[in-house]
């Protein structure tokens, strides 16, 4: 049973790190920030990354549309997301 939830712990790892490294900008503040796509990408990137199992076994990632909020934000609070940046990177 350890052995298969370890097995389980390192596909989700995996998974994660794959579609992380699919999305080529910078989202969520420090929680997806990368040095060689520091902006975000509302025109390319404002979408779902999921992945799956391909017919030969990889792992296949592709991009999903982020459905429209059931309850609509206003401008202040679709400027939260900027406040979450790191405008200068520490020395």
């Amino acid at each position: 049973m350890r052995a298969h939830e370890a097995d389980f712990i390192r596909d989700s790892a995996e998974m994660a790190a794959r579609a992380s490294l699919f999305r080529t900008e910078s989202r969520w503040g420090l929680y997806h920030h990368r040095l060689d796509y520091p902006e975000m990408d509302d025109a390319n990137w404002f979408v779902h990354v999921n992945l799956k199992k391909g017919e030969d076994g990889e792992m296949k990632r592709f991009r999903r549309p982020v459905e429209p909020y059931v309850v609509p934000l206003g401008a202040e609070e679709l400027r939260t997301y900027h406040r979450l940046r790191i405008e200068t990177m520490a020395a």
